[in-house]
């Protein structure tokens, strides 16, 4: 009686395994499966983000050794806005006649963290202009940027009459600092 109910035993305990197995095991490989694919992603992740860190740390290096001209980078860069305004006005009353215009009057229009605006009438010729703008403006390394130009016809003479509205960057310690901090990200 054994021998004829074997094959049924076998058959159903082989059955009971499979849904056995795939109701208790499966969601449980399922489950480390995706586990695996988790740690790695979180592996790949941080991986690159040493790979990131190794890539500042040389540029910080490269940055060193170019000290000294960032320095005077950086004293070209004004923190203060009213040395900045000062150091601007300045700027421009020494350099305006060098190029061969007449600075008739300089006005501030706005002076906060990052910027200063201001605006400044001068008289001329074309070709004094076009020389204040391409060797003085743009070739200026406190970052100043001519945001309009209109001029008027010479009267009874043959200088025009230049307005222009400029608009010069500054950088303020509180920028510096979260620049230069302990390298968080914050």
């Amino acid at each position: 009686m054994m021998s004829k109910n074997l094959p049924i035993i076998i058959v159903l305990i082989l059955i009971l395994l499979l849904v056995g197995g795939y109701f208790l095991w499966w969601p449980q490989y399922q489950e480390f499966k995706d586990l695996k694919f988790q740690l790695e992603k979180k592996t790949e992740r941080l991986t690159l983000q040493e790979e990131y860190f190794t890539e500042l740390n040389g540029l910080l290096e490269q940055l060193r050794r170019y000290e000294t001209e960032l320095s005077r980078i950086d004293s070209a860069l004004p923190t203060d806005v009213d040395f900045a305004v000062i150091g601007f006005f300045n700027f421009i009353q020494k350099r305006a006649p060098e190029s061969g215009l007449i600075l008739k009057d300089i006005n501030l229009e706005k002076a906060v963290p990052p910027e200063i605006s201001f605006n400044i009438s001068v008289l001329g010729s074309y070709s004094a202009l076009k020389n204040f703008l391409k060797e003085v403006l743009y070739k200026n390394i406190r970052m100043i940027k001519v945001e309009s130009i209109s001029f008027s016809e010479p009267e009874g003479g043959e200088f025009f009459t230049f307005d222009l509205r400029l608009t010069a960057r500054i950088f303020s310690e509180i920028i510096e600092e979260g620049l230069s901090g302990n390298g968080a990200v914050e």
